[in-house]
């Protein structure tokens, strides 16, 4: 960002010498000018940090009499570190909204679909509490540093940690036995879901994409505190089912769930760079 930088600069006036006096001070960064010399006390300019490299750099002042002599500061050193600003907007979800609102706190959206059609890189949408009978299904990926995030509003998500504590989901994802995804990131990359209660799909909970599209494998997918249950159709059926299914995914992160009493494969993978914890 932009910060001030400062220099004191001290040459005693002598009366009936017209040669004393600080004249002028000029800044510099690893030696180059920052501006003009800056001529009127206290003596400062604005250095603007996001046009430097993140690193270190060495600031120094150098004032210069009425006489023209000159003096340098000792090098100070300063490390930049530019965090780049949040991208994306913030929207919302709630069983009171409508989907011809602008996705605004106060005028949420209704379902999940336009949140999922709606929602670009670096977005967040918080969803409020309430059952949501549908397929969450984003329609974007995000980037590299610009993920997109479908979370449960904070205060409303689950509870609690793994192994039959989770609690406190008022966040529902519910497919009533007929549909058959919960959560469906198809070809998506960079996308966060977190804080729900998915349950009652006939398939997969969760669906990134099938190994048979390997050469085009999704990229960072987090699953994180979710309570994953009664998904799947029996597997006597035939059905052999995917409750997490994420066979073509690198950087894969499925952490804090509590995935209970589904039909099939609790989590399926088949690409390293994954973490999985506390499920």
């Amino acid at each position: 960002g932009t910060i001030i930088i400062s220099a004191s600069a001290v040459d005693p006036v002598v009366t009936g010498q017209t040669t004393s006096g600080i004249a002028s001070v000029q800044f510099k960064v690893n030696g180059v000018n920052q501006g003009t010399p800056v001529t009127l006390a206290p003596y400062g300019i604005s250095w603007d940090t996001t046009l430097m490299t993140n690193g270190s750099h060495t600031l120094t002042a150098t004032a210069r009499d009425n006489a023209g002599l000159t003096a340098t500061s000792p090098n100070v050193t300063v490390t930049v570190s530019n965090v780049a600003p949040p991208t994306g907007t913030t929207y919302y979800v709630a069983p009171t909204g409508n989907d011809a609102n602008p996705g605004a706190l106060a005028s949420p959206w209704r379902t999940l679909a336009k949140a999922g059609a709606s929602a670009r890189a670096g977005d967040t949408v918080y969803v409020r509490a309430g059952t949501y009978n549908e397929t969450l299904r984003p329609a974007n990926s995000g980037t590299a540093g610009a993920m997109i995030t479908f979370t449960a509003y904070p205060g409303d998500e689950c509870k609690g940690e793994f192994a039959g504590t989770k609690s406190g989901c008022r966040v529902v994802i519910d497919g009533q036995r007929t549909l058959t995804t919960g959560v469906d990131l198809g070809n998506d990359n960079y996308i966060r879901i977190e804080g729900f209660e998915i349950k009652n799909f006939l398939y997969n909970a969760v669906f990134v994409r099938i190994w048979t599209d390997s050469t085009k494998p999704a990229d960072s997918i987090e699953v994180i505190n979710n309570f994953i249950h009664d998904n799947g159709v029996d597997i006597l059926t035939g059905d052999f089912n995917k409750i997490i299914q994420a066979e073509c995914t690198s950087n894969l992160t499925v952490e804090n769930n509590e995935i209970w009493r589904n039909s099939g494969t609790a989590i399926q993978f088949c690409f390293l760079d994954l973490s999985l914890a506390n499920n």
